[in-house]
């Protein structure tokens, strides 16, 4: 792995941390981290060159996300939405899928044990970023 590599990698783990930390305790995301997380993953596309359709690619989970949260009218959060077109900058169309996957997975076996296990309500809220840190960690960072 490339010096550069390792440094793209820690900065967003960083960055995930941080807002999985703020999802987790305030249910909202942490401002600072996204802002850094938005301009310089938009700096990285203009430097790069990156192709129009790979971004796009890259950036439709994050969009659809956001889509889901105005149709559910804040069931979903938006934030979420928000951070995951944000990491979308940063990681290739395959690593976001990969992401995304791992994330919901977890997030799935996390509210179905909720259910079942801790006899939760169905509209108990689950901080997301927190399984987006993970499905980064599993999809993004040891994947390679």
């Amino acid at each position: 792995m490339e010096k550069y590599e390792m440094l793209e990698k820690s900065a967003i783990l960083f960055l995930l941390l941080l807002e999985a930390g703020s999802d987790m305790k305030r249910r909202e995301i942490h401002l600072p981290a996204t802002l850094v997380l938005w301009g310089i993953g938009a700096a990285r596309v203009i430097y790069q060159k990156e192709a129009v359709v790979y971004l796009i690619a890259a950036l439709l989970p994050g969009l659809i996300l956001l889509f889901l949260s105005m149709i559910a009218k804040g069931e979903i959060g938006a934030g979420d939405g928000i951070v995951l077109l944000g990491l979308g900058l940063w990681v290739s169309a395959e690593q976001i899928l990969q992401i995304v996957q791992i994330s919901f997975g977890l997030c799935g076996i996390y509210a179905v044990s909720c259910l079942i296990l801790f006899k939760k309500e169905a509209k108990y809220e689950i901080p997301f970023l927190v399984f987006l840190l993970a499905g980064y960690i599993l999809g993004g960072v040891f994947a390679d």
